[in-house]
């Protein structure tokens, strides 16, 4: 009977820390879950529930130590592991953070969001093998790959200088036609670094026609058509870029 009093006593204690986190009133979220936590000191979302109140209240390393105690209470539950994370990076812990992905991803190997975030803290450490690594499961699992494709291409081409591995990873997931305006701006791009200014210019035309013209879109058309030597046309696609944005255009000359 004084277990299940217990119990009660501390649910109650959840609900009112947790709403008290949801209505920004973080100090008395602490209070609570410290009550709640000297009655059952040995459940983890409460310490991750306490640490959150404390990361708003600016206290980062009692924080980070309450995520701690939170991740050695429950090390194999993916969902909690997730959730460290988040609170982990909150406050400037950058690498327990990524061992806690790392950790929830041996779990949940086919969730999509999990690797997108992998990808996202190995990019910010500027580990582009690991991210593009991390990127490529998540485009494994994604209904619609086409964004997490791009940042896969933008990654191998800008990180990893690697224009034809960009190439090869758009061309197998995009079909002539397929996509937006950005994949094919990007293959135009990572063609012209591969010296293939035909099918760069081929890219970049496509990009014009599935999209609505940009200036980006008739400037990338424009550079291709100089590369091929063919400057009356390039001066063409030029006025075009002009007659939608003058502005654009005059500032993107100013800084070339």
């Amino acid at each position: 009977m004084q277990e299940q009093n217990s119990n009660q006593s501390v649910k109650r204690y959840i609900r009112r820390g947790l709403n008290d986190i949801r209505a920004g009133r973080f100090a008395e979220a602490e209070d609570v879950l410290g009550l709640a936590l000297d009655e059952q000191p040995r459940l983890a979302q409460l310490w991750l529930l306490r640490g959150m109140a404390r990361a708003h209240l600016g206290r980062r390393n009692e924080a980070f130590h309450d995520a701690q105690r939170a991740v050695s209470l429950s090390a194999n539950d993916p969902g909690l592991l997730h959730q460290a994370a988040r609170l982990l990076h909150s406050v400037g812990r950058p690498m327990d953070s990524l061992q806690c992905l790392e950790r929830a991803a041996e779990h949940m190997p086919n969730d999509e969001a999990l690797y997108k975030r992998l990808f996202d803290a190995y990019m910010k450490l500027g580990w582009y093998k690991e991210a593009l690594s991390a990127m490529r499961t998540a485009i494994e699992q994604a209904p619609d790959k086409s964004k997490l494709v791009v940042q896969a291409a933008r990654t191998l081409f800008h990180n990893l200088g690697d224009p034809e591995a960009a190439v090869d990873i758009l061309e197998r997931h995009f079909q002539p036609g397929t996509g937006n305006p950005e994949v094919w701006l990007l293959m135009a791009e990572a063609l012209g670094a591969l010296g293939r200014f035909s099918d760069g210019l081929t890219a970049a035309v496509a990009a014009l026609h599935i999209g609505p013209p940009t200036v980006e879109t008739y400037l990338a058309v424009a550079g291709r058509q100089v590369a091929l030597g063919d400057p009356s046309a390039a001066l063409r696609n030029t006025q075009h870029a002009l007659e939608l944005s003058p502005d654009s255009v005059n500032s993107l000359f100013a800084h070339a």
